[in-house]
């Protein structure tokens, strides 16, 4: 199926992708910027779930779906173990060496302290209830399944796909997923768009190596954020 949508792929103009690229992305930036203008909480999630729905609309046009980009679900307990297993230790991987190497390293050339959230989300301790909305209805669903979907599944392939799903293709998707997801960050500060630039890029590894497999990463990046923001509730 993967090698299928690969041929089918490359077989589009490159103008028409470069469109679908630059409108699904400008519906990201457009809408989080509508939704901060409003004040409304959650602004990115509203960017990311208007993006993947874009993005679907695109795909059902041709006839594609989530599998095409990785969105398989594992067959039976065995399989959902091991993919469970995976996404953990993808979550271990990445959390070392963005805390132990890539954070040293750049707190030491940028100086200052690393970055904190915190002030954005001091709402969120107003009630258990609150919490727990938005630790799955923005983390899981919009964080974990959504922006991995989004840039991780169908950016990263329109990408490679622009450049001609060689190795100079998937290395431009690999770096410039990993950019765009740092830079969608932004009100973490240079620090911050920093790491998560990086957990983009770890992630991005990851799916290239697993063979484009989307669930590993999803259940990585639902725990990364689970846990950082049971910190800051709990702090």
């Amino acid at each position: 199926m993967a090698h299928e949508t690969m041929l089918e792929d490359q077989r589009e103009p490159r103008w028409a992708i470069l469109l679908e690229l630059s409108l699904v992305i400008a519906i990201f930036f457009v809408v989080r910027a509508l939704a901060n203008e409003l004040d409304l909480r959650a602004a990115g999630s509203l960017g990311v779930l208007s993006s993947v729905a874009t993005a679907t609309m695109l795909m059902s046009v041709r006839g594609r779906s989530w599998r095409d980009f990785g969105l398989t679900m594992p067959m039976g307990m065995k399989g959902w173990g091991f993919t469970v297993l995976m996404g953990i230790v993808v979550m271990l991987a990445t959390g070392a060496i963005v805390m132990f190497v890539v954070m040293p390293i750049s707190m030491r050339l940028l100086g200052g302290p690393g970055p904190d959230v915190s002030g954005h989300f001091l709402w969120l301790k107003e009630s258990l209830p609150v919490f727990l909305v938005y630790l799955f209805g923005v983390v899981w669903i919009s964080a974990a399944i959504g922006e991995e979907l989004f840039v991780r599944g169908w950016m990263m392939n329109k990408v490679a796909v622009l450049f001609g799903y060689g190795f100079l293709g998937w290395t431009l998707a690999l770096f410039g997923q990993a950019f765009f997801f740092g830079f969608a960050h932004s009100y973490q500060g240079m620090l911050g768009m920093i790491a998560t630039g990086s957990i983009g890029f770890i992630f991005g590894v990851f799916y290239l190596i697993n063979q484009r497999r989307l669930i590993p990463l999803i259940i990585a990046h639902g725990l990364i954020d689970t846990i950082s923001l049971t910190q800051l509730y709990l702090s």
